[in-house]
């Protein structure tokens, strides 16, 4: 593959190969781009963020017990 392209670009100046660069990764990012727009205020992703806000809490609620216990300091609280 690199081959290739190094081939293509033999005879092109800096130019060239920079605005080819550019173009493959415009191609790349847009659709992206368009897809992170659309989700981004999404009321599935919102609920999705609320969820795994809970179940993170819930979480490290009982992981802060755990260390707790294990430190002792549970009874003097």
């Amino acid at each position: 593959m690199y081959r290739e392209i190094e081939e293509e670009f033999k005879n092109s100046n800096y130019f060239g190969f920079k605005n080819a660069v550019s173009d493959s990764l415009e191609k790349l990012i847009v659709p992206i781009q368009e897809k992170y727009k659309i989700y981004r205020n999404s009321s599935e992703l919102i609920q999705t963020l609320k969820d795994g806000s809970k179940e993170a809490s819930i979480y490290a609620s009982q992981k802060l017990e755990e260390v707790k216990n294990k430190l002792g300091i549970n009874y003097f609280v």
